[in-house]
């Protein structure tokens, strides 16, 4: 997982800048438009620069203390210059001297469920950890993908399942898919 997180972390309202009074300048600062309207503009902002490449939020998260954490993954892997151009370009639609946050992008790293299809695309032939809406975990190879499920090829014996046995899932039965880790 790539984190960069250079940001900015400065109090609003230091001075007034132009002929913008106090309220004016507390309306733009994204504490103040509050967590939901921040997480918006920020998904926003995020789905606005990568949409027509191989890349795709995640998830953005706003902590009660200002952190903004932005998680972005790809049909191919992410590199940090992909974080650190995305930080950048987001930076650009906040006012450094008024905006009160800290900004984290980063790519999904293994510990992040699947919320979008195309990571199902990314791990085919690859190790996956699935967990059912009825508890059970199946770890396997990722053989095929559907519309309407997955299909894992057993790479260890548990429980429930056997050895190079095939497990076939709807996405409804799926709670938690993500890579996963053989040693």
């Amino acid at each position: 997982m790539f984190i960069f997180a250079p940001f900015f972390r400065k109090k609003i309202g230091k001075t007034n800048k132009g002929n913008r009074t106090e309220r004016e300048r507390g309306q733009k600062s994204p504490l103040l438009l509050g967590k939901m309207a921040i997480k918006e503009k920020i998904e926003e902002i995020v789905n606005t620069y990568l949409e027509g490449t191989d890349k795709f939020l995640i998830s953005a998260e706003v902590s009660k203390s200002g952190l903004v954490e932005v998680f972005i993954d790809g049909d191919r892997d992410i590199a940090i210059d992909d974080c650190v151009k995305l930080s950048r370009h987001i930076g650009s639609f906040f006012d450094r001297e008024e905006d009160d946050f800290e900004l984290r992008v980063s790519s999904a790293g293994i510990d992040k469920p699947f919320v979008n299809i195309r990571q199902y695309r990314k791990y085919l032939n690859r190790a996956v950890e699935v967990t059912t809406g009825e508890g059970l975990k199946h770890e396997g190879l990722l053989v095929s993908l559907d519309e309407k499920g997955i299909t894992l090829q057993g790479l260890k014996k548990t429980a429930k399942n056997k050895q190079n046995e095939t497990v076939t899932l709807a996405f409804g039965e799926i709670l938690k898919a993500r890579p996963a880790i053989i040693f």
